[in-house]
């Protein structure tokens, strides 16, 4: 279970589940996403949520899977604008440098979020960052 906001989503048996997301102040929206492996292929739903409100409980209602359902990847605006970074990434980590832990990211690109990032930078939840040359 993915949401255009991150997060983490916990299951039960029955199907039943919490997705715990920290959304952007001013956000109107989430996308929700699940994917399962079904006997048949990959099987999918999205919902679009209209959040009422900060700190409170959304109810997403049922997210019935099915196969066939067209699943775009895209851009999560969680991290910093569309494109993201203007080129390929070939890797990703987690580092913490006093700072608190932060999204580390390496490849053939030379903007991130549209700061200048000549194929290192940081993304420490809120803002992209160069690493220098």
């Amino acid at each position: 279970m993915i949401s255009s906001a991150g997060g983490l989503a916990e299951v039960d048996v029955d199907g039943e589940f919490v997705l715990d997301v920290q959304v952007t102040r001013g956000a109107d929206s989430l996308e929700v996403t699940a994917v399962a492996n079904g006997m048949d292929g990959e099987l999918t739903a999205t919902r679009y949520v209209e959040l009422t409100g900060f700190g409170g409980t959304e109810d997403v209602g049922a997210l019935q899977l099915a196969q066939g359902l067209d699943c775009q990847s895209s851009w999560v605006p969680t991290f910093g604008g569309v494109p993201g970074t203007d080129f390929r990434v070939y890797a990703l980590t987690v580092f913490d440098d006093g700072t608190g832990p932060a999204l580390y990211v390496g490849g053939d690109f030379g903007t991130a979020g549209g700061v200048t990032a000549l194929r290192i930078a940081k993304w420490d939840g809120v803002s992209w960052s160069s690493l220098g040359s």
